[in-house]
C-alpha cells in the first residue's frame, strides 16, 4: 500500500476481511544539507561556456562537486524542467545522472531508482 494513504484502516475494510494493516515506524538517520553556493568568477567563466546564469552555473558546480565526494546523490528541485536542465549540465560535465519525474515512462523511472540504490 502507498505511503500517502490518508487512511489505511479505512483502505483495510475495503479490501476486506483478514487484511490488517501494520504501521511500521522506525528512526530513520538522514542528514539534509541545503546549499545556496555563491556565483564568483569560475561560475561566470562556467556560465558562458554552459549557456546559463552565473547562479545557475554556481550550483551545478556544487552539486558536481557533491558527486565527486559522494557514492550518491539525491537532487530536488521545484520543476521537471529545473530537474531536466540539470541533468543536461551534468551530463554535458560528463556525470552519470538520472533523471526521475511524472513525465518519465515507468520503465525510466524504475531504472533510474535501481542504479540509486
Amino acid at each position: 500500500m502507498s505511503a500517502t494513504v490518508g487512511s489505511p484502516e479505512r483502505v483495510a475494510r475495503f479490501l476486506g476481511p483478514g487484511v490488517q494493516v501494520v504501521h511500521a515506524e522506525r528512526d530513520k538517520k538522514v542528514s539534509i544539507r541545503v546549499d545556496l553556493p555563491p556565483a564568483g568568477l569560475e561560475a561566470r567563466e562556467q556560465a558562458a561556456r554552459l549557456r546559463v546564469s552565473p547562479e545557475t552555473a554556481a550550483r551545478v558546480q556544487a552539486i558536481a562537486d557533491t558527486i565527486r565526494k559522494k557514492t550518491a546523490v539525491l537532487v530536488f528541485t521545484n520543476t521537471r524542467a529545473a530537474a531536466d536542465r540539470i541533468y543536461g549540465r551534468l551530463v554535458a560535465q560528463e556525470y552519470k545522472a538520472f533523471v526521475l519525474h511524472g513525465e518519465k515512462d515507468q520503465k525510466d523511472r524504475k531504472l533510474a531508482i535501481d542504479r540509486l540504490k
